[in-house]
């Protein structure tokens, strides 16, 4: 479990860092998530770690940010412990079939 969110935070980083060596943003990143998961707070602090240690600066006002990363889960569309990730322009999501899944 523990390569796998490695594997996902090194595509995230890598699609951020493509994007901005296109000039695209200036390496700002909003993440959301639901506040009221500790599934959600805990793999957002995880994010945001990983993010300020590539150099990445952090948001708390989407509509400022460069990039936006959005986390939930979403129990009966994935198994549970699987996870989805999607991306649309700037717009990331990570999509878990449970909490476990999404971390």
């Amino acid at each position: 479990m523990k390569n796998i969110s490695i594997i996902i935070i090194a595509f995230i980083v890598a699609v951020l860092m493509t994007g901005c060596n296109k000039g695209e943003g200036s390496g700002s990143v909003y993440v959301d998530c639901d506040q009221s998961s500790p599934q959600a707070l805990y793999a957002s602090g995880r994010l945001k770690d990983i993010l300020i240690e590539s150099g990445y600066s952090l948001t708390d006002v989407n509509d400022e940010a460069a990039y936006k990363i959005e986390l939930s889960f979403k129990t009966g569309d994935l198994p549970a412990e699987s996870f989805s990730v999607t991306g649309k322009g700037k717009n990331i999501a990570i999509t878990g079939g449970d909490g476990r899944g999404m971390i």
